[in-house]
């Protein structure tokens, strides 16, 4: 993919929008790969600060075990690696991994 020209215009709409969409969304709407996005976030500086809050630690705490990762993120409109991270903050553990195939969300 060649490399784009980033516009005033384009670090604005960034600016307005990177806390409001994903930086696949983003990268939809530039025509490039969400690691593009991610790229341009670092060098404009705009980092993302999605506070954990106590209504979604109590969800985690009360589903990780029956809800695979991939799930509960979709569910809390996070990242399958923010899950894992939070998990080990809150020193929550399951005892066996499941798969995809196991403790779905219906």
């Amino acid at each position: 993919m060649a490399r784009r020209k980033w516009t005033e215009e384009d670090k604005q709409y960034l600016r307005d929008n990177y806390q409001k969409m994903t930086n696949k969304e983003l990268a939809e709407h530039f025509g490039l790969t969400p690691g593009g996005i991610g790229y341009q976030l670092k060098r404009l500086d705009l980092k993302r600060n999605r506070k954990w809050t106590a209504e979604k630690d109590n969800y985690l705490r009360n589903s990780y075990a029956k809800i695979i990762n991939k799930d509960l993120a979709r569910e809390l409109g996070t990242t399958v690696c923010a899950i894992e991270k939070r998990l080990g903050t809150l020193k929550l553990r399951r005892l066996k991994k499941m798969d995809s195939r196991q403790r779905k969300i219906p």
